[in-house]
């Protein structure tokens, strides 16, 4: 590879790590398997953050996850978990804050 495009993949790198750290942290530091990957996380060092415990499986705090449906929408009450029924929720999506109670 020439020096610019390992220079272009070094910044790609940088990059990738930049908006993993920004998504976590939107995201109250929870992340799937692919966002991690695609962070620049490998197989090996997904499995080596859980061990020393820097990573998590599943949410295990306690709280309740909170849900927003359509207000049409039917769905079975399960432990843990809040629905917060909307009108016109395609409209009010919101991108990683919880709604209102």
């Amino acid at each position: 590879m020439s020096d610019s495009k390992d220079l272009q993949a070094a910044f790609a790198r940088e990059d990738a790590a930049r908006m993993l750290i920004a998504q976590r942290r939107m995201q109250d530091r929870v992340t799937s398997y692919a966002q991690l990957t695609v962070g620049g996380l490998s197989r090996i060092d997904i499995e080596r953050a859980v061990r020393r415990n820097e990573l998590r499986r599943g949410r295990d705090d306690g709280r309740p996850i909170h849900v927003a449906i359509d207000h049409s929408r039917k769905l079975m009450p399960q432990p843990g978990i809040v629905v917060h029924r909307m009108r016109d929720l395609e409209r009010k999506a919101y991108g990683g804050t919880p709604p209102h109670t």
